[in-house]
């Protein structure tokens, strides 16, 4: 199976203008040719679970390079309506191509304030939520201890599923999930996808390409305090086996 991250195929189908115009530059004529269509580039290992080649296809062949806008909206839905959920919501402002329509949150309340916030999104409960035929994709983004939970539930109701780091706290629970997706015939993806944007894949094509020569050594920099300082309710990060703690969060 030829296989691409999730994060991956957004980040090629909705480059921007700024990031063609860039690519043109460097003497290519697409995101997808100038970030290097090689779907053996991102397996990093058998834990990751990535979105199947099948979910590109529609770009390769309509998208990609043509500026073509899809025909119709692919529908997602957000369970989780915590501090993370506002930039996911906002992509009903940013991109055509996928669209938030319905949200959910254990306090509903929570769910009902996000779903009058952002125009075109219904509060749901949670069983209306994952009976809504019209969602295709599920947005994980409860605790890092529901993960599985979740995921589970969306691709046992045959929808696709993507969320927020950790996948699941444990393999076996990763391992599981990724055999419910290849069962139900549908895709399943997590964070982190910042690497696999359009700044950090130039700098990796650049690399890779030789255009810095061979590099022998590389740095790197924590210049960050604990997510204490920027969650209004970090606990879930300290709490053994729920949360990864700021190191454990740069490494997944």
């Amino acid at each position: 199976m030829r296989i691409l991250p999730l994060s991956s195929w957004i980040s090629k189908r909705f480059a921007s203008k700024k990031d063609r115009d860039f690519i043109k530059k460097i003497g290519r004529k697409s995101p997808l040719k100038a970030f290097s269509y090689n779907p053996k580039e991102y397996v990093r290992s058998d834990v990751d679970v990535w979105f199947t080649h099948k979910s590109v296809s529609a770009i390769i062949e309509n998208q990609i390079g043509k500026g073509e806008r899809l025909m119709s909206a692919v529908k997602a839905g957000i369970v989780g309506c915590g501090n993370i959920s506002d930039i996911y919501f906002q992509l009903n402002e940013r991109f055509d191509a996928i669209q938030v329509i319905a949200c959910t949150d254990l306090n509903y309340a929570q769910a009902l304030k996000q779903a009058e916030k952002y125009r075109g999104v219904e509060a749901q409960t949670m069983d209306e939520f994952f009976d809504n035929r019209e969602i295709e994709i599920v947005i994980n983004l409860t605790v890092p201890s529901a993960h599985y939970v979740v995921h589970k539930r969306a691709l046992e109701s045959g929808k696709h599923s993507y969320g927020e780091k950790p996948l699941a706290l444990a393999l076996a629970e990763a391992d599981e999930l990724q055999t419910i997706a290849n069962e139900k015939g549908v895709l399943l993806g997590a964070a982190p996808d910042t690497f696999l944007g359009g700044g950090l894949q130039t700098c990796r094509k650049l690399i890779d390409d030789g255009w810095i020569g061979q590099p022998v050594s590389a740095n790197g920099f924590m210049m960050n305090h604990g997510p204490e300082s920027w969650h209004p309710n970090p606990e879930f990060f300290y709490k053994i086996g729920q949360g990864q703690c700021l190191i454990w969060d740069l490494i997944i």
